[in-house]
């Protein structure tokens, strides 16, 4: 019996050699999976930069897509239901990953704005209590924050009592952090969900963290909010219409953070928990070492200005995580200077 053949996004974390003695693997980079790549591929494991849709599968073989990703929104499902496909993803495999992320930027924010409020003078408001959101709520909670939850699904099944609507999010929260799926359909779709109406009500001008999904957050109107004051900074981390991005909020506002994540061809992200911010003045890329060769071309590129959009983008790294914060948390990671 012939062994079966997948094909493997290659920059997968821990994935080299797992498969390897059950079957034939191609490890490539996500721009090489291509319709001729996967032919004669019974499998696929892949991360979002792959749209597995029918211009790459068609004529192909493939019965089994596993994406390393909580979304599956780069998969058209529809399509591989009825082509037989199975698709299968990783509910809260970043999970703690995104909320160090999501606390790295909030710390790293109110240093560079000189902010001196600890947490127990803010107001945290989480929209979208699921994998993530849960573990970012029990990290402010220990830190001090007061923490607000709107996750209407889960107040239906289980009391509103620990919940409140996303309007009093809007008029309360110092920080507003989004969590959720993006689904356009049903009782509570999410696409769109902080739009010119929300900001519009967002009265304490508050940092706005979108890790979610980046149509969540309609990035015209957020540009808006910025521009009037009503939201006084961004920190976006996934966007309208990826790997295409907003100029006008790219290059005006606090706007990329990156972790473990990739774009597409266009727009490649630094890896490794780097933080990239530009915040009114920034114009320099410090020196970064990476073992992906193709990561420090890139950077390297950055520095030299071939890549105008990102050249004004200055980048901090956390090993593992830090900021300047002087206590320590008691359970997952810890917070320090």
């Amino acid at each position: 019996m012939s062994r079966p053949h997948i094909v493997i996004e290659r920059n997968i974390p821990f994935i080299a050699g797992i498969l390897d003695p059950y079957a034939d693997i191609d490890y490539l980079a996500a721009p090489d999976i291509t319709p001729e790549a996967m032919r004669d591929a019974d499998a696929l494991v892949t991360r979002t930069r792959t749209r597995c849709d029918a211009s790459l599968l068609d004529g192909s073989r493939c019965r089994l897509i596993a994406t390393a990703t909580i979304g599956t929104d780069h998969i058209d499902l529809p399509y591989c239901r009825e082509r037989g496909i199975t698709v299968a993803n990783a509910p809260g495999c970043n999970a703690p990953a995104v909320a160090q992320y999501v606390y790295a930027a909030i710390f790293m924010w109110l240093r560079e704005r000189g902010d001196t409020r600890r947490p127990a003078d803010l107001t945290l408001g989480i929209v979208g209590v699921g994998n993530v959101g849960r573990i970012v709520e029990r990290w402010g909670r220990e830190l001090g924050f007061r923490v607000l939850l709107c996750d209407p699904p889960r107040a239906a099944a289980e009391g509103a009592d620990a919940f409140v609507d996303i309007d009093t999010i809007a008029a309360e929260s110092d920080i507003i952090t989004f969590h959720t799926p993006l689904t356009r359909t049903g009782d509570c779709p999410t696409a769109g969900l902080c739009d010119s109406r929300l900001l519009a009500v967002m009265r304490r001008r508050p940092l706005l963290i979108n890790s979610s999904r980046g149509p969540v957050v309609d990035n015209a109107a957020l540009v808006g909010a910025l521009d009037s004051g009503a939201v006084a900074d961004a920190v976006i981390d996934c966007w309208e219409g990826e790997p295409q991005i907003s100029p006008a909020l790219h290059f005006q506002y606090l706007c990329i953070i990156t972790q473990r994540a990739s774009a597409g061809p266009e727009f490649r992200r630094i890896t490794d928990y780097s933080i990239g911010i530009q915040h009114r003045g920034y114009n320099k890329l410090p020196e970064w070492k990476c073992d992906d060769d193709h990561q420090q071309k890139q950077h390297k590129r950055f520095q030299k200005g071939k890549n105008s959009f990102l050249n004004p983008v200055s980048v901090h790294t956390f090993s593992p995580f830090s900021c300047s914060y002087p206590f320590h948390l008691k359970a997952d990671f810890q917070v320090h200077i």
